[in-house]
C-alpha cells in the first residue's frame, strides 16, 4: 500500500492550538492516550514505543524542540502516526505529518475532515493542507513548492489548500 498522508503546514502550535487539535481529533474518535496504557506514546528513531504523558507530548509539540513522532489512538490496535516539527528556514512555521496507512477509508476521511475543520476555524494559521489518500505524492518536495515557490507536482493530491504562489504567502 502507498504512503497515504495528510500534511498540515501552519504557524507554530501554541498550547491552546494543540488542545483544540486534540478536541477536533477526539470528535473524530482519536485520543493521544493509548486505551490500554493510559498514557501517550512517542516513537523513538527506531520506531520503538515510549510511554509518555500527554502533557509532555504537548510540551514537545508546542515547544521549540526538534521533530517529535507520536500516535493518535482510535483503539488499542488502531492508530495514526503523527510527526510534528519546525519547518527549516521558516522559524514561525510547523509541519504536522499524519500517516494514514493501515486504517480504512472512513478513518482516513475522518482525520482529513477534522483537519479541514481546523483550517476552516482559523484559516489565518494555515499555510497549506495536503491530503493524499493514494500516497502518490509522498516523495514530492511539498515544502519547496508550498513555501519557496518551487515546481508544482505532476500528480495532484486529493486535497490541496494553499496560496497560489509564494508571493501570496504572508512573510515569516
Amino acid at each position: 500500500m502507498a504512503d497515504q498522508f495528510a500534511l498540515w503546514i501552519r504557524t507554530r502550535l501554541t498550547t491552546r492550538d494543540f488542545e483544540a487539535l486534540k478536541d477536533v481529533l477526539r470528535e473524530a474518535g482519536y485520543s493521544l492516550t493509548h486505551p490500554a496504557y493510559g498514557t501517550g506514546i512517542v516513537l523513538d528513531d527506531e520506531g520503538g514505543q515510549i510511554q509518555t504523558p500527554e502533557d509532555e507530548i504537548a510540551e514537545r509539540v508546542t515547544g521549540d524542540s526538534e521533530l517529535v513522532t507520536f500516535e493518535w489512538w482510535l483503539n488499542s490496535d488502531e492508530d495514526i502516526v503523527c510527526s510534528a516539527g519546525p519547518v527549516p528556514g521558516h522559524d514561525q512555521l510547523q509541519e504536522l505529518w499524519f500517516y494514514l496507512d493501515g486504517v480504512d477509508q472512513d478513518v482516513r476521511v475522518g482525520v482529513a475532515d477534522a483537519l479541514l475543520g481546523s483550517v476552516r476555524a482559523k484559516p489565518e494559521l494555515t499555510r497549506a493542507l495536503v491530503v493524499d489518500y493514494r500516497g502518490s505524492t509522498i516523495e514530492f518536495d511539498w515544502r519547496s513548492y508550498l513555501l519557496d515557490g518551487g515546481q508544482a507536482p505532476t500528480v495532484q493530491p486529493d486535497v490541496l489548500i494553499a496560496p497560489t504562489t509564494a508571493e501570496d504567502l504572508p512573510g515569516d
